[in-house]
C-alpha cells in the first residue's frame, strides 16, 4: 500500500478556514506548526522578508490524497501570491510506535474507517456507548 503525507505550507490567514474544510472532509488527523518564511510572496517591509505561515502534515492512503489536496487549495485559494504550495511525497510503509510494528493495509483501513463512523456519529449528535 502507498501511502502519502501532505507538507501544505498555507498564509497564517487561511488556517482556520482550511481547518475547518479538513474536518467536513473527515480527515482523520493533521499536524500544524506555525513556520517563518518567504518564496512566492515576500514582506518587503522587513529586513529580513520573513512572512508567517502555517505548515499543515497530513497522511494518508494514496486513494485519499487527490480528495485532500483539493479540499486544502479549496479553502486557501483567495488568488494572491503566497496562497501556498502543496507538495506531498510518497511512501509504502506506515509504522506505529505504540506497537513497535508495521502497520498492515487492512488494520490502517479498519482504523480509518472507525475514526471516520465516530466522527460522523458525534457530529450528528450520538452519545451511546460503543460495542
Amino acid at each position: 500500500m502507498k501511502y502519502r503525507k501532505f507538507n501544505a505550507i498555507i498564509s497564517s490567514l487561511n488556517l482556520e478556514k482550511v481547518e475547518s474544510a479538513l474536518r467536513d472532509l473527515m480527515v482523520s488527523g493533521i499536524s500544524i506548526t506555525q513556520v517563518q518564511g518567504y518564496g512566492e510572496y515576500h514582506d518587503f517591509y522587513k529586513p529580513d522578508m520573513m512572512c508567517s505561515h502555517a505548515r499543515i502534515e497530513i497522511f494518508c492512503h494514496k486513494f485519499e490524497a487527490e480528495a485532500i489536496a483539493q479540499c486544502i487549495m479549496d479553502a486557501a485559494h483567495i488568488g494572491q501570491p503566497g496562497d501556498g504550495i502543496l507538495p506531498f511525497f510518497q511512501s509504502r510503509q506506515c509504522f506505529a510506535s505504540a506497537l513497535k510494528a508495521k502497520l498492515p493495509l487492512m488494520r490502517v483501513q479498519q482504523a480509518l474507517k472507525f475514526i471516520r463512523m465516530i466522527s460522523s456519529a458525534m457530529t450528528l449528535g450520538w452519545q451511546g456507548e460503543l460495542t
